[in-house]
């Protein structure tokens, strides 16, 4: 509800700015396309999300809920509320780097759980000896992956192990996915022309600001579980892959 919600303020945006100017934005445009595209994906998607942190952890309550059908489709909309008061004409190069920009960080996006998908795939089916990153981690480089084989224990009792992936992108850092997601964040922000370096312009970015707020509590909610899952394996996995997020800085 809350992802088509967004669409649909979105593209009131556009229509009350046609109706008001009698011509149409490319900036407004933009964002419009850009979310859009975003939310069809996640959508044709969707069973993929119910195996994120969200759902696995945190389960249908006032976090999910409220946020799903009031925060988002607010938030999530402030580009194209900033763009309707602010109209701005983008050039071509902008609109180029732009699309670029939110386009790179969707294809490491999908191709960073894809690969942690193809390696558990393979270890499972083809065994150690044949495992892979993906098909450019050892099927064209040679290159064997790393990775640490932790042991946990199920809520019956049972023991049971999970391959956590040290190699491609998952050897950059252990959440390196979220980092691909802010890159697009951050391209929505740019539709509005300008970098966020004076106040006037902070709008459009704030829901960059929002989003590495909530994935950097994630990443550390999330190794914290972790670390209570697996224990000892999890803290030899850090040794291998030190960074939670920012090679260097987090």
């Amino acid at each position: 509800i809350g992802m088509i919600g967004w669409a649909f303020v979105n593209l009131s945006a556009v229509l009350t700015f046609y109706e008001r100017h009698g011509t149409w934005s490319n900036s407004l445009i933009l964002i419009n396309v850009l979310h859009a595209f975003y939310i069809f994906d996640l959508l044709i998607r969707e069973a993929w999300y119910l195996e994120t942190i969200d759902i696995m952890l945190d389960r249908s309550g006032f976090y999910i809920l409220y946020g799903c059908t009031s925060w988002l489709p607010i938030l999530y909309c402030l580009q194209s509320f900033w763009l309707l008061r602010n109209p701005v004409q983008l050039s071509w190069i902008w609109i180029v780097v732009t699309l670029s920009l939110c386009v790179i960080g969707y294809i490491m996006f999908l191709d960073s759980n894809w690969q942690r998908t193809q390696f558990r795939k393979d270890l499972s089916e083809r065994g150690e000896s044949k495992v892979t990153v993906g098909y450019l981690g050892n099927r064209v480089f040679c290159r064997k992956p790393q990775y640490v084989m932790a042991n946990w224990i199920a809520k019956d009792g049972s023991p049971r192990k999970s391959a956590l992936l040290a190699s491609g992108y998952w050897g950059i850092a252990r959440h390196f996915n979220y980092c691909t997601d802010l890159l697009m964040c951050f391209a929505f922000g740019m539709t509005c022309g300008s970098l966020p370096l004076t106040l006037d312009v902070v709008m459009p970015y704030v829901y960059f600001i929002y989003m590495v707020i909530l994935l950097s509590h994630r990443a550390i909610r999330d190794e914290r579980r972790m670390r209570q899952k697996y224990g000892h394996d999890y803290e030899l996995y850090v040794k291998l892959v030190p960074y939670s997020m920012i090679p260097g800085v987090f």
